[in-house]
């Protein structure tokens, strides 16, 4: 069993198979909080479990797809989910009860769903309390921060860890930093995913593992704390840079315009195209979750305005030498 504190929402995930749990808790480490207690206050209870075959009675029969994805089937009976992921896992989740149920003869896909699950609901909490993700990496280096976004397969991870392998600077995320509503950049820790394990990171089997995902290329996933850095606190002074792969044999920097760097939050942060969230367990049904969700995307709208008009953006374009892209985007910042 695991327990997780993320920025006040707190789960517990149970299983019959170590694997899960081991690569949960290493995903999820500086959240971990054992000092909950198990069955107060807890507000999402997962049981994610290896089976060797799905039952047929997890899901009703005779009920019509509320919608159908490339991943997963979705149907709802008396506000209870339900979710095939093609035969291979199939949930049962209530969000009014905050409990799941994960059955999956896959283990990797398994994994995958736990884990974007946890991330889906935690991240509605979160926005709901004016803490919102937007998709980059994020590193503070003497009380001064950069937000970096790029698109899926752009080298965000490869810039992320070039900076904490060989420069002094402090960890925000390799994925989804938080920035609050008053603008405030806030550190969201997880592991680091790459392509290929640095040469000069030493690490045992239990530091890293092989995350396969369905639509995706397989990645390694390794602890933050093998890095041995510190974790940012609050930074109030960033800049947001988009890095663009190109054929520069030196690294480009070019300012952003506000109206640019606005139609570039809107969509990493507003829209939050490329956020580990899955549909299935962020969209709820009802009039309730449609002014909830209403009153997210207002939230993230106004955020992304007041950031465009105070912050400074950066158009990045990264040359084919990693160490000369970490030493360029420092430069920002020094």
């Amino acid at each position: 069993m695991i327990l997780l504190n993320i920025q006040g929402y707190r789960l517990k995930l149970s299983s019959n198979n170590d694997n899960i749990l081991s690569r949960i808790k290493m995903d999820f480490e500086y959240f971990v909080d054992d000092t909950l207690e198990c069955t107060e206050h807890i507000q999402l209870t997962i049981q994610a479990d290896v089976v060797q075959s799905l039952s047929s009675t997890i899901i009703p029969k005779n009920m019509k797809p509320l919608f159908q994805r490339q991943n997963s089937i979705t149907y709802e009976q008396n506000d209870i989910r339900y979710n095939d992921y093609y035969g291979t896992v199939v949930s049962v989740f209530n969000a009014n009860k905050g409990d799941a149920l994960i059955e999956g003869v896959d283990l990797e896909k398994l994994y995958e769903v736990t884990y974007l699950l946890i991330l889906s609901r935690s991240a509605k909490f979160l926005d709901l309390a004016g803490l919102h993700k937007i998709h980059a990496f994020s590193i503070v280096q003497n009380g001064k921060g950069i937000v970096c976004m790029q698109p899926m397969r752009g080298g965000k991870s490869t810039l992320f860890t070039k900076l904490l392998l060989n420069f002094d600077v402090e960890i925000g995320s390799d994925d989804t930093p938080l920035i609050n509503h008053k603008g405030v950049l806030l550190p969201f820790p997880l592991r680091v995913s790459v392509d290929k394990i640095p040469d000069n990171l030493t690490l045992t089997d239990q530091d890293y593992y092989l995350m396969k995902r369905e639509f995706y290329k397989a990645k390694y996933s390794l602890s933050l704390r093998k890095f041995e850095k510190k974790i940012s606190t609050e930074c109030n002074k960033f800049v947001f840079v988009e890095a663009h792969r190109s054929t520069f044999e030196n690294p480009q920097i070019v300012k952003m315009s506000q109206l640019r760097l606005f139609r570039r939050l809107f969509h990493h942060m507003v829209i939050g195209f490329g956020l580990p969230i899955i549909f299935e367990y962020f969209w709820e049904s009802g009039t309730k979750d449609f002014f909830i969700k209403t009153n997210i995307f207002m939230k993230r709208f106004i955020l992304a305005l007041k950031l465009a008009f105070t912050k400074d953006g950066y158009d990045f374009y990264l040359c084919s030498d990693s160490q000369k892209n970490a030493e360029a985007i420092l430069k920002l910042i020094n």
